[in-house]
């Protein structure tokens, strides 16, 4: 019976995020403010620092990882100014909920 509570005791736990996709994406739109999801994949690819294979295409960004975090709220579709995107004036960017997409995310991480 003790087994049984110490494994309900462990699911509680709070796990600590400090590395994946959509932690990657979390500081990119930190560090630069709302961008699309060109300028995202473009930094990603740019980025020397992280591991090779974290994001696997544009494709997959858009469809698994932004709509995965829109979901769960950590981003919110807002409009951005790009030069690009002069005949969309629609919402065509993303922007970051800081008290939902650093939830889980350790203070000395940022």
């Amino acid at each position: 019976m003790s087994g049984k509570m110490i494994e309900a005791a462990g699911r509680s736990s709070k796990r600590w995020v400090s590395s994946g996709p959509q932690f990657w994406v979390a500081c990119h739109l930190h560090q630069n403010g709302p961008s699309t999801t060109s300028n995202i994949w473009e930094a990603y690819s740019n980025d020397k620092e992280v591991e090779i294979g974290t994001i696997r295409s544009k494709n997959h960004l858009k469809d698994k990882i932004l709509r995965d975090m829109l979901n769960l709220k950590k981003v919110e579709r807002t409009p951005v100014d790009d030069p690009d995107y002069t005949r969309n004036l629609g919402k065509n960017g993303f922007k970051l909920v800081y008290h939902k997409a650093f939830k889980n995310v350790p203070l000395d991480v940022i």
